[in-house]
């Protein structure tokens, strides 16, 4: 019992100590919490400026799309739109003067997948949703923040005897996807040639 009181004063007179050195220190404390502040709000701006303005230029890129779409009467068609562009998209879509909410009916937006997708994954999914099947549809993707999924997607259509043609392309692009030979062509074309493949294996 005798050491309780011994440790409280003790307390007591460390606490004292410390107070009367905050208030020595308290204008070097005081600057360098401001300059903290400070220094954290510049970062911190800087980062909402960097953020704003690409947002703002992915918006514009977006917007001139939307009207290249509607120009194109891209409605009339099938359009696949990429996961990252699908909410911009849709909100000039509807603020469009020329919308109507039947469009909505032959939009699809891919899932997150297609952010990543390489070449097999992008001709396995697009096969599954019927895009290689359709003789012509548009899509809308990044050209510049997913460059590998848009080399992935050209080269998959391209392979399956579709012509694309780039109706708007800046940061994001509208292709229109045409097949050159009719569905039922290309498919005997190709079974054509598995069956030239399969013959060259016999042969040797």
């Amino acid at each position: 019992m005798f050491f309780i009181p011994v440790v409280l004063l003790t307390l007591v007179d460390g606490v004292r100590l410390f107070l009367d050195w905050v208030r020595e220190k308290r204008k070097s404390i005081y600057k360098i919490l401001a300059g903290t502040v400070l220094a954290y709000a510049i970062v911190f701006c800087g980062i909402g400026v960097v953020k704003l303005d690409f947002v703002n230029w992915n918006k514009g890129d977006v917007r001139e799309l939307v009207s290249a779409w509607y120009e194109a009467d891209a409605y009339t068609s099938n359009t696949l739109v990429h996961q990252w562009e699908d909410a911009v998209f849709q909100f000039y879509l509807i603020h469009d003067q020329e919308y109507d909410e039947s469009f909505q009916e032959q939009i699809y937006a891919a899932e997150i997948w297609i952010r990543t997708a390489e070449y097999s994954e992008m001709k396995e999914k697009l096969g599954e949703m019927g895009y290689l099947d359709m003789d012509e549809f548009y899509y809308i993707c990044p050209v510049k923040q997913y460059t590998d999924s848009y080399q992935a997607f050209i080269d998959v259509m391209e392979d399956h005897g579709f012509e694309i043609k780039r109706v708007y392309e800046e940061n994001t692009a509208l292709l229109h996807l045409v097949r050159r030979l009719p569905h039922n062509m290309q498919s005997m074309l190709e079974e054509k040639k598995e069956e030239c493949r399969a013959g060259g294996r016999n042969d040797s």
